[in-house]
């Protein structure tokens, strides 16, 4: 089975955090069982929790990628099909 790459085969809150890590954004701080993670243009809050994420959750947190700019617009039309 091919490797899925990009916004689409992120699950986890860890693989949404290293996403964005291997795209320039610097871990700022973790408060209980979230993570905020920032770059100049912006920043995320990912919920730190075991398992995989709730859709909206996963929605959301693509949202703030792609007003940060580490996400390409792309990923709009995966968040009308993909959930």
């Amino acid at each position: 089975m091919a490797k899925k790459d990009g916004v689409k085969a992120l699950r986890q809150s860890r693989e949404f955090i290293a996403y964005a890590e291997r795209r320039g954004c610097e871990v700022v701080r973790g408060k209980g069982s979230h993570v905020k993670v920032r770059n100049p243009k912006g920043f995320a809050i990912i919920p730190d929790h075991t398992g995989d994420l709730a859709t909206g959750t996963r929605r959301a947190v693509i949202k703030a990628f792609i007003s940060m700019g580490i996400a390409v617009l792309a990923a709009l039309a995966i968040l009308t099909t993909f959930f």
